[in-house]
């Protein structure tokens, strides 16, 4: 048997690699997918001052913002049924926190 440093080191690499393999067969790694961070819609800020009037449309949005988990989530329902949640990020991709 040999115990040359190298060996041990090949076979740790080769088992990590082994490893992620089987995990990745089995379905325990998940990947994620380009719909996955798709943007579903662009939002505005419209910063208001005080006694400065703001007109916007009379009609509703498609989307909702809810909190959950101390975020704003948006939801929508797509044409098909499907209902979409995401997360209200700023532009560093950081969560938007809910109220106070």
């Amino acid at each position: 048997m040999n115990s040359d440093p190298k060996y041990y080191v090949l076979t740790a690499i080769l088992t990590v690699i082994a490893t992620v393999a089987v995990l990745d067969f089995y379905g325990y790694i998940r990947h994620s997918s380009e719909a996955d961070a798709a943007v579903v819609a662009q939002y505005n800020s419209v910063i208001l001052e005080p006694g400065e009037e703001f007109r916007m449309s009379p009609k509703k949005s498609q989307h909702q913002a809810v909190c959950i988990r101390d975020y704003i989530v948006i939801q929508t329902t797509t044409p098909d049924g499907k209902q979409l949640r995401s997360i209200l990020v700023d532009d560093k991709q950081r969560g938007l926190p809910c109220g106070g």
